[in-house]
């Protein structure tokens, strides 16, 4: 990309009060790992892509199926049996020729996180389970990286950015509250514009992480109803009987 073109490319970010090329070129030296790549992962690996993120790794061993279509708007048709991670690399790359692109068609395990999530700036939490959650915040407080947690399902969702750091809570502490326990989609439904919703959360919370265009709610859990159009906001503290961040 040239010059002219990438200041053609990002023309409106530059048009911002508080953003100028210097923001846009961090962006561009960030990686960011995205554990799980369905209607969250999906989504925010698109609007990272597109903004200039240089490099994401996504990780995830499921493929395509239709039932995702409606949500998972990265994926087409087309793509239905293919790896998930695959297919993101494809659709992001056709957007934005200068992002690169690791894929990594498998599960996030606690013994693999150096290798998938070593190098990067922020790990991007878009899983569906409470034990993969705590096995990331668990990696994310060993590695002492930033980690951005979503959870949608039903007509609601929450978004929460962690920190390392001693008095700094982690999702172990959410988890004692029972306040982030989003049920599965595969048995509660979900409506898409929630999954969208949560996602572009995460991206904003990470876009402030890596620009410092506004500082980050550090432990600050943002609760999403659709059904009457409202968030609410709670502020984590740290549970002195945690398992991950203090015992």
């Amino acid at each position: 990309m040239t010059n002219r073109q990438w200041y053609s490319r990002y023309s409106r970010h530059f048009l911002l009060d508080n953003f100028d090329e210097h923001h846009q070129q961090q962006l561009h030296k960030a990686t960011i790992t995205i554990i799980g790549m369905g209607g969250l992962g999906s989504t925010a690996a698109q609007h990272l892509a597109a903004m200039g993120v240089g490099t994401l790794n996504l990780v995830d061993e499921d493929t395509v199926n239709v039932s995702n279509l409606p949500r998972q708007l990265l994926y087409t048709q087309a793509q239905i049996g293919r790896p998930k991670v695959l297919a993101a690399k494809d659709q992001l790359l056709a957007n934005n020729p200068d992002c690169t692109i690791h894929p990594f068609v498998q599960r996030a395990r606690a013994d693999d996180m150096d290798d998938l999530g070593g190098t990067a700036n922020a790990l991007l939490d878009c899983t569906d389970t409470v034990a993969s959650r705590l096995e990331l915040s668990r990696y994310a407080r060993r590695a002492a990286l930033p980690l951005f947690s979503g959870a949608a399902s039903g007509y609601t969702g929450q978004a929460i950015a962690f920190r390392s750091g001693a008095n700094a809570p982690c999702y172990g502490c959410l988890h004692s509250l029972g306040a982030h326990s989003s049920p599965n989609c595969l048995n509660h439904g979900i409506l898409g514009p929630v999954v969208s919703a949560i996602a572009l959360y995460q991206v904003m919370l990470v876009v402030y992480f890596l620009t410092g265009i506004a500082p980050v709610p550090w432990g600050t859990l943002h609760c999403f109803n659709a059904s009457g159009l409202s968030w609410q906001t709670l502020q984590l503290t740290v549970n002195p009987q945690c398992r991950i961040c203090q015992l």
